[in-house]
């Protein structure tokens, strides 16, 4: 029985400048398992709108992203 979610590489690139958007990544890491999410998080903002109506719900705002994430890699020769 295979295990495809632990076939699989983390990829990542340093920002030369604040929030760009590129789909280019420089360095590229293999891991051993699967790539541990759960560290990650994205607070809700409360808009702080008023209602007009009596119970109406309002969405939350997506926050900034934030956290960390765990990878296992081999340990490289020195």
């Amino acid at each position: 029985m295979s295990r495809p979610g632990t076939l699989g590489a983390v990829s990542y690139a340093a920002e030369s400048a604040w929030g760009e958007d590129v789909a280019t990544f420089a360095t590229r890491l293999g891991v051993l398992d699967v790539v541990e999410l759960s560290g990650l998080t994205q607070a809700k903002i409360d808009p702080g709108f008023t209602n007009q109506y009596r119970n109406q719900g309002q969405q939350k705002i997506s926050g900034p992203m934030g956290g960390i994430f765990k990878t296992k890699h081999w340990l490289a020769p020195g």
